[in-house]
């Protein structure tokens, strides 16, 4: 955790649409900002409409300071016999999907500018999880685009 002057917060805040700005004021406390914030997450997917679900086990860890995020799950295949994991991430060397079968035997990458698009689309679309990425990431771009709506933009990968 890193000390926040009350001045760079305040002038951090200043910053923002007031729409998130009260969003903030509401759902950070006052004080000292991680350098990640981290989320678990237990839940379902669908791997298309109408087939079965798949449980899962997950932590998310988003950069507070930073364009960056990892979300590291786990899908039991088989009980504990089987499973499969994947990364999806987006670091400074780019956008990545990885998974394995046990954690070890990998049967998907991918990498490149479209990958890169969504994991940076994702980061971005999950920043009410991580308010403290709201006000401490300064590669964010925030804008008021109406009296209830925002946009969020960052510069940092292939594009705007």
């Amino acid at each position: 955790m890193t000390p926040v002057s009350d001045e760079w917060a305040a002038e951090a805040r200043d910053r923002l649409p007031a729409i998130v700005r009260r969003f903030v004021e509401r759902n950070l406390p006052e004080g000292a900002l991680p350098n990640v914030t981290r989320v678990s997450q237990r839940g379902r997917m669908w791997r298309a409409p109408g087939a079965k679900p798949m449980g899962f086990t997950a932590v998310a860890e988003y950069g507070v300071r930073r364009v960056a995020f990892s979300w590291r799950a786990k899908f039991p295949v088989a009980g504990p016999i089987a499973w499969l994991s994947i990364v999806d991430a987006y670091e400074e060397r780019g956008g990545r999907m990885d998974g394995r079968i046990w954690g070890i035997v990998p049967f998907m990458r991918t990498r490149g500018d479209e990958v890169e698009v969504g994991e940076l689309s994702r980061y971005l679309s999950e920043t009410p999880w991580t308010p403290h990425s709201i006000i401490g990431n300064p590669d964010l771009e925030w804008r008021e685009a109406g009296e209830r709506v925002v946009t969020v933009a960052t510069s940092v990968g292939p594009g705007p």
